[in-house]
């Protein structure tokens, strides 16, 4: 019985609990379907504020311009995009190597850093496999499991 108590006494303590729903997991056609301070982007999806802008929805940037993580937790940014093609050899330090639109300079297993689509599921890949769900801070703030199209 004294359990049962302190059981309920913390739950009262502690109030409700407020959480976060998953980005990039909520149908949208209006901001107003989506929760406070969230933004429904053109793939018609529900996102987080503030970040500048999020990979799929690429309207988000002014022509010519991709969604590129900063890294480190730092949010995002649109930058000109690179002219390197899906699966070609990349750098992001440079715009002359960077990858274009819709695409995530990922090192690969020989060490190469090349460019693969970023991906919520298989769908996103044609014949090819959405998986190694990049843990980048920002990526997972963008749209909460986004991953890149396997290409090995």
């Amino acid at each position: 019985m004294r359990r049962r108590l302190a059981c309920l006494a913390l739950v009262f303590a502690a109030g409700c609990l407020e959480v976060e729903p998953p980005a990039g997991q909520f149908f949208c056609a209006t901001p107003a379907d989506c929760p406070d301070g969230w933004v429904c982007g053109s793939d018609a999806l529900c996102y987080p504020e503030p970040l500048a802008c999020y990979p799929y929805d690429q309207t988000s940037c002014p022509a010519g311009q991709g969604c590129y993580p900063l890294g480190g937790g730092a949010g995002t940014i649109c930058w000109p995009a690179g002219p390197v093609a899906e699966n070609a050899p990349c750098d992001d330090s440079m715009q002359a190597t960077r990858c274009g639109i819709g695409f995530r300079c990922v090192s690969r297993a020989d060490g190469v850093g090349r460019c693969s689509r970023l991906c919520r599921s298989d769908a996103d890949c044609g014949v090819l496999e959405c998986n190694n769900f990049l843990a980048d801070e920002d990526l997972i703030a963008m749209a909460g499991r986004i991953g890149v199209c396997t290409y090995e």
